[in-house]
């Protein structure tokens, strides 16, 4: 019933990665907030003295070459895993004897059925899921439901007009309902927001033929808070994935500290913007994984420590550590330019996606902003 993560990687790596297929392969367990979307690049970092069992995993995958299961930390074993946590393949791997080092990048969802007792007798520490891959479906456009398949000799616009005459559907009834319509109004919003990367730009309007890819693309790349992304990952319909987050960024909203019981808001949705480095997951010294929100400007903060240049995750900026003004509690940090290979913007802010909800309200908040 299953397949060998190990056999069946080195032979066939798409085969493994079909849909609806049972597989075995190794878990890592990450933070509930930082499980990536396929497609994205994952940084993992690992001390060995405390972290072992998680090195050991990330190093037996690397050097099996077999795929991985990143898993909400919160799973418990050996029960089934909420759908759709990825598979991943390390790309980069180290180990200097304090640290392990790496690079994952995912590839496709997988819903966790079970976790079994390591069958590694070297690395006994090793979790082995039984999972299954998961598809992705995609419904035809609402405007080409009357318009039988074998008209192909038509042009797409063609087919959609006689549909429409056809159905009696009005054309806002058919937009509204559109998956490739969302596609535009969420590729409008990418474009501002990466206007500063060329190379973004580029993707975005390649991947935007893919519904499947640019779904896993924007919700890697808009803010959002980590409950709204899990469900965003566990739905296997593409159409609703985009219709989703084409609704929600129609509204005007709002950036507040994600602190229970703190209505402090810290930032405009239009303050927000990717820098040239993408604002994917960084991880500090430490080992901790953050995902950020980057914002122009910010409000209602407190800053706690001197800048910084050392071990900054955006070359040329020194960093310092925010809180929240109300509750006191952490929430990002400044960036500001301290060297001439700086991105152009004396300053800029990066806030914690754990620590920050995104939220509709009927006028944005207009408090004066601090630079």
């Amino acid at each position: 019933m299953y397949e060998a993560g190990r056999d069946t990687r080195a032979t066939n790596p798409d085969e493994f990665l079909e849909p609806t297929r049972y597989v075995r392969l190794p878990i890592l367990r990450v933070p509930d907030f930082h499980v990536p979307f396929p497609g994205q690049k994952y940084p993992l970092r690992f001390r060995l003295d405390s972290q072992r069992a998680s090195a050991q995993t990330v190093g037996y995958a690397f050097e099996k070459a077999i795929y991985l299961g990143l898993i909400p930390a919160s799973s418990p074993a050996p029960q089934p895993t909420p759908s759709g946590q990825p598979a991943a393949e390390i790309e980069v791997y180290s180990n200097d004897g304090t640290y392990c080092v790496a690079t994952a990048v995912t590839e496709h969802r997988l819903q966790v059925l079970g976790v079994a007792e390591s069958v590694i007798p070297e690395s006994p520490s090793i979790e082995i899921a039984e999972a299954v891959i998961l598809p992705d479906h995609t419904l035809r456009p609402l405007a080409l439901a009357t318009v039988p398949n074998s008209w192909t000799r038509f042009s797409a616009d063609t087919r959609r007009h006689l549909g429409e005459k056809w159905s009696g559907y009005p054309r806002w009834l058919t937009n509204g309902f559109s998956t490739e319509a969302n596609i535009g109004r969420l590729k409008r919003l990418l474009d501002i927001w990466f206007s500063r990367d060329s190379s973004a730009l580029h993707d975005f309007e390649v991947q935007a033929e893919d519904p499947v890819q640019f779904s896993y693309t924007a919700v890697s790349c808009l803010p959002m808070i980590p409950d709204v992304r899990r469900r965003l990952l566990e739905t296997d319909s593409v159409d609703d994935r985009i219709a989703t987050m084409s609704m929600s960024y129609n509204q005007e909203m709002v950036l507040k500290c994600g602190y229970p019981g703190c209505d402090m808001t810290l930032a405009n949705f239009d303050d927000i913007f990717c820098p040239k480095t993408k604002a994917g997951p960084y991880v500090n010294t430490h080992g901790y994984m953050h995902q950020l929100i980057t914002a122009r400007r910010l409000q209602n903060y407190i800053p706690i420590t001197e800048p910084n240049a050392e071990f900054s995750w955006f070359s040329g900026y020194a960093w310092q550590i925010l809180e929240c003004e109300d509750c006191g509690r952490h929430i990002g940090w400044r960036f500001s330019a301290s060297a001439p290979d700086a991105e152009g913007m004396p300053a800029f802010y990066g806030l914690s996606r754990a620590q920050v909800r995104l939220v509709a309200v009927q006028s944005a908040d207009t408090d004066r902003t601090r630079e």
